[in-house]
């Protein structure tokens, strides 16, 4: 692992505490994950969309009194909006016979509001219908 890619020098490493070795050996961990891209063999039927979760940056905070914050505090994953890259899409639902296009392909970052989650590789996906990709991304 290079230290100096992370914003720390080999030699900085001798004088941070333990926590923040931590810290940023996970940092370094969750990029390496990030840049790792899965090959997923599935194919999502009729309006359904597999969407890869976009991986979120572990931080913890700290109060004005000192008090460290885990980020797993509040979290609370069954409201809001999600974000993450559309991965494959089915070929659409049929509406009185005739095959109404999707609207997201894959490639395109979406918001999504709700999906059957899946983990595979250590990479968190769901599979949406196409009707609860509440946005388009960029």
């Amino acid at each position: 692992m290079s230290a100096q890619k992370e914003g720390v020098s080999d030699d900085d490493w001798l004088r941070v505490s333990p926590s923040e070795a931590i810290i940023q050996i996970s940092k370094y961990i969750k990029t390496s994950m990030a840049k790792k891209k899965t090959t997923v063999d599935i194919t999502p039927l009729a309006d359904r969309v597999l969407i890869r979760e976009e991986e979120k940056e572990a931080e913890e905070e700290t109060t004005a009194a000192g008090i460290i914050i885990p980020e797993s505090v509040g979290d609370d994953d069954s409201r809001g909006a999600t974000r993450g890259e559309v991965v494959a899409v089915g070929e659409g639902a049929r509406v009185d016979g005739e095959l109404e296009p999707m609207p997201v392909s894959a490639g395109q970052m979406v918001l999504f509001s709700w999906g059957e989650k899946l983990t595979i590789d250590e990479v968190d996906y769901h599979i949406v219908e196409a009707g609860n990709i509440l946005a388009i991304v960029g």
